[in-house]
């Protein structure tokens, strides 16, 4: 038996809620990205997060911030991603858009330039709601070959959004699958639940955005367990079930103290 740590290369897919935000040198929204990292990274994982995009949305290209570390590990977070705030899901597929000064190519030529992933999280279509929903779903469907015509090995997780003004992208989500799994039986793509259990409203008791749409860290790490669990159900049979147990376990005139627990039975890891 070998004792090298398992290589993964990962992809993160989809919008601002992918890609976190810098305001004044400090990193104001984290994203799931680094706590899917931490996970995978604690899990004895050597992780390459693959993509085009090294940098979080406002961060200074000449000045960047120090990478953060795993308090499990010491090892330093790899934050390459294919995240891009305010994008919507035609433009990063088709790119000629402009982000943080670059222009940026389609997500073909995109995907040319960087390792294959092994894994690939997709979350995208937060800023369609005005779009029509045809063209949208039509381009995360693309989005989806692509990723599988590069890496016919590839796992593709996809995620229906934790935004439910956009429901028609969730709606598609597992229509979308079936498709796909009818068209290309060995096609290895999960569904992964975002929506149920989520709370949008900043003001609410347990929220898990700062406005709506962005994720808080409850919010943050609450995506990294639904994408690590569905990780965990590679193999199985039976699709991964996820279940919020959201609970104020402590309150007083002025704070709250929120526990939040995501069940899922299928616990292994899987194999690469």
């Amino acid at each position: 038996m070998s004792c090298q740590p398992r290589i993964a290369k990962v992809l993160c897919f989809g919008d601002s809620i992918t890609q976190g935000k810098v305001v004044n040198d400090t990193i104001k929204e984290l994203s799931y990205r680094y706590w899917l990292w931490e996970k995978l990274d604690s899990a004895g994982y050597k992780v390459d997060m693959v993509g085009s995009n090294p940098i979080w949305f406002n961060e200074n290209k000449t000045r960047r911030l120090k990478p953060l570390i795993s308090p499990y590990t010491g090892h330093a977070f790899d934050g390459d991603h294919e995240g891009y705030y305010g994008i919507q899901t035609g433009e990063t597929l088709k790119g000629g858009f402009m982000h943080d000064g670059v222009k940026y190519e389609s997500f073909k030529e995109r995907l040319k330039r960087i390792d294959a992933p092994d894994y690939a999280f997709v979350h995208i279509g937060t800023n369609d709601g005005k779009n029509d929903s045809v063209s949208t779903v039509n381009s995360l469907k693309q989005i989806v070959e692509e990723l599988f015509k590069q890496n016919r090995k590839m796992h593709i997780f996809l995620s229906k959004l934790n935004t439910p003004w956009v429901c028609f992208v969730s709606n598609s989500i597992e229509p979308l699958i079936a498709e796909f799994k009818t068209q290309y039986p060995k096609i290895r793509l999960t569904m992964v639940d975002m929506a149920s259990g989520w709370i949008n409203c900043p003001t609410d008791l347990g929220t898990m955005t700062f406005d709506w749409v962005h994720s808080n860290e409850l919010g943050q790490k609450t995506m990294a367990a639904n994408w690590f669990q569905a990780f965990k159900s590679i193999g199985d049979r039976q699709k991964p079930t996820f279940i919020a147990d959201i609970k104020v376990t402590e309150q007083t005139d002025t704070t709250a103290t929120i526990t939040c627990l995501l069940h899922q039975t299928m616990n292994k890891l899987p194999r690469i």
